[in-house]
């Protein structure tokens, strides 16, 4: 973090979900964990062997099936609302 983000972590209310490499030297482990744990239930997961790029290659389907899975039933529940 470079630079103030302007706004809090303990305040982010939005599902979220880090996917991380444990080789990853862009964003580092520590650095994820430290965001999980600051946002309130924020899931992390780890992926060992894995970097910035080659887990996005090699894990994206998967990362976004279960992105769809967590958001399809919230906007199917906003629609007939």
């Amino acid at each position: 973090m470079v630079s103030p983000w302007g706004f809090v972590l303990a305040e982010v209310a939005a599902p979220t979900f880090f996917w991380q490499g444990d080789v990853d030297t862009d964003v580092t482990p520590e650095m994820a964990r430290f965001l999980a744990g600051a946002i309130p239930g924020a899931q992390l997961r780890i992926f060992a062997g894995e970097g910035h790029l080659s887990l996005a290659v090699k894990h994206a389907p998967t990362a976004l099936q279960a992105l769809a899975c967590e958001v399809s039933p919230r906007l199917q529940k906003d629609v007939h609302s």
